[in-house]
């Protein structure tokens, strides 16, 4: 946490150096003179809260727990993204979901398992399915498609 008006320097100036110093810092700005103005001056150089006085010890609680539990989710994502390299360079995307499905390829990759990845038309099963192959030691093999469509005409019975 982060006072706006400290003696000596100006806590928008700590703020700044903080980020150049450690720019993945996350930082709750509180103030006593609260506007919208200095609210928007906080969250330019990287603030992750704004925060009045005077404010309750649950106010104040839950925003640090916020703020650690948004560190914490930021460090997995960085965590999961240098672990997937280029890998999956052909796949695109950056939420949860796909990094969780990054995340299961590399734990299968190494194993000799058959893997079955399905999925709606235009999802990125192919680019999936190529992934583990290039993540470790079958790099250098092929992989087998195998493509299965009921006929329509099953279904209109």
């Amino acid at each position: 946490m982060l006072e706006i008006l400290m003696p000596g320097m100006d806590g928008l100036e700590t703020l700044e150096k903080i980020k150049r110093i450690r720019p993945d810092r996350v930082v709750i700005v509180l103030t006593g003179q609260g506007s919208l103005e200095s609210a928007v001056e906080a969250s330019r150089p990287g603030a992750y809260d704004y925060l009045e006085k005077p404010s309750t010890p649950e106010e104040v609680h839950l925003r640090i727990q916020k703020a650690v539990e948004h560190q914490g989710v930021k460090q997995k994502l960085e965590d999961i993204e240098s672990m997937v390299g280029d890998d999956f360079k052909d796949v695109v995307g950056k939420s949860p979901a796909i990094a969780e499905v990054f995340a299961l390829v590399r734990r299968v990759a190494p194993t000799n398992s058959t893997i079955l990845i399905t999925g709606k038309t235009g999802t990125g099963k192919e680019l999936i399915a190529s992934s583990p192959m290039r993540c470790h030691r079958r790099r250098d093999t092929k992989y087998k498609q195998a493509e299965t469509r009921l006929h329509r005409s099953l279904w209109s019975r």
